[in-house]
């Protein structure tokens, strides 16, 4: 039985294991094993969980090391000019800056808006969400002076876009539109 992963998951799994740029890879057991040493692999692409794994022969292994979410390619498209990204956070983060060059001041208006335990954006990383723990976790840099949360799925990511652009006056469909469909 074979199992697949899209060559997009397995190049991001193939470039966090190489973050040095020494790495060499073969395939070993039905694995693609990578490693410093070509003769001697340290971890491997789990095609099943698509996930990095220490490599062991002689142990069945299990996941260990995961690279960012990515389940497939967004794009998003402001008054006509189109951005590719590799992530709902990417996303999110893109589009979230591409509205505040176009429409400087939404990303302040944004700030203001909390929905139940968080908000997508503020000046202060500990504004956004109620809980310290998730602060520590899932609080990310936007851009200078700015915080944003990165731990959301792909509706909560359309929601703050929507609100972003109802922030910034443009219309969601026409001005902007995302692969998440609007």
């Amino acid at each position: 039985m074979a199992t697949h992963i899209s060559a997009s998951k397995l190049v991001e799994l193939v470039e966090t294991a190489n973050k040095g740029g020494k790495m060499y890879a073969c395939i070993v057991d039905g694995m693609l094993a990578l490693g410093a040493d070509p003769t001697n692999p340290t971890v491997a692409v789990d095609l099943s969980v698509e996930a990095l794994v220490p490599y062991r022969k002689d142990v069945a292994p299990k996941a260990t090391i995961r690279p960012s979410r990515k389940s497939g390619d967004y794009w998003m498209e402001v008054m006509g000019e189109r951005h590719e990204y590799g992530s709902l956070r990417d996303l999110l983060g893109g589009s979230l800056r591409s509205i505040e060059d176009l429409a400087s001041g939404s990303l302040e208006k944004l700030a203001r808006i909390k929905p139940r335990s968080k908000r997508i954006v503020s000046r202060d990383k500990s504004a956004l969400f109620d809980s310290p723990e998730l602060v520590e976790k899932y609080a990310a840099p936007l851009m200078d002076g700015w915080w944003y949360g990165i731990n959301n799925s792909a509706d909560e990511t359309r929601t703050w876009l929507e609100r972003a652009c109802n922030c910034a006056g443009l219309e969601c469909g026409n001005d902007f539109r995302t692969s998440l469909g609007k």
